[in-house]
């Protein structure tokens, strides 16, 4: 009896520790072009923490951008090619309804450890 007591006690105790431990993501930490560093989380499907697409061959995600320039925005799409390890990004600008766009890339990237914490 007192030896199911205590398998019984270890497969709670084993079962509660890992329900309470924290799930690690599979993380990229990528350094691309002069210094663009980004941190993509594959299993919560994230650049930076902003909702991206990510498969096999790349990863893409939009940021918006705001101006201190009265009616002057700007969206951006960025883009990593996994396969060619570059990223690049596509500006589409909108001022006071006048629509640009600009181009960059694309610009070698780099996988890297984690950054060091210091806390």
């Amino acid at each position: 009896m007192s030896r199911k007591i205590t398998t019984s006690a270890f497969c709670i105790f084993a079962a509660m520790l890992a329900v309470s431990s924290p799930a690690r993501a599979d993380t990229l930490y990528l350094t691309c072009g002069n210094g663009g560093t980004f941190t993509v989380d594959l299993t919560n499907n994230t650049v930076n923490n902003i909702r991206a697409n990510i498969n096999g061959t790349s990863i893409d995600w939009d940021t918006n951008v705001g101006s201190n320039t009265p009616g002057l925005t700007a969206v951006v799409h960025h883009h990593i090619d996994r396969a060619a390890g570059t990223a690049s990004f596509t500006a589409t600008y909108n001022n006071n309804g006048q629509i640009s766009t600009g181009y960059s890339g694309p610009d070698a990237c780099t996988a890297g450890a984690a950054p060091a914490t210091k806390f």
